[in-house]
């Protein structure tokens, strides 16, 4: 049979016992309850059940990590792979060896901040562009 092991409204532990307490006992400042349901640690438990927690939101990720492909389709569709290109050639050595490099493009790197910058984009805005590229059908 399946317990919770409950301690202060909380659900501690789940277990698997017979409820024959001369075999073993939950442990001091606890309760054990019979529970055939589905029982997580740290649940709450009221009223001879547990308390499911509500889902967790959805966290958008700090950066998004696109391909070269997703990435130049999405700069195509808005109109600016033009205008990214021309900051790339106006950025140095170190910027155009990483736009022609690249496999991957990490919206949070340094180097797109600075090409973004250059074409008016501000941190949200490079930000919505990479999810929006990482979303793609490419």
């Amino acid at each position: 049979m399946k317990y919770v092991i409950v301690k202060d409204g909380v659900i501690a532990n789940t277990v698997e016992w017979d409820g024959d307490t001369k075999k073993w006992r939950p442990p001091a400042g606890t309760q054990a309850f019979q529970y055939d349901g589905p029982a997580q640690p740290g649940w709450a438990w009221e009223n001879g059940g547990p308390v499911v927690p509500p889902p967790l939101p959805d966290v958008e990720p700090a950066s998004y990590a696109v391909s070269r492909l997703r990435l130049k389709l999405e700069l195509a569709e808005r109109g600016l792979l033009a205008n990214v290109e021309t900051a790339v050639q106006a950025g140095g050595t170190v910027p155009q060896i990483y736009w022609a490099e690249a496999t991957t493009f990490e919206s949070n790197h340094p180097l797109v901040a600075q090409i973004g910058a250059a074409i008016g984009l501000d941190a949200a805005g490079i930000k919505a562009l990479f999810k929006a590229a990482a979303e793609r059908d490419a």
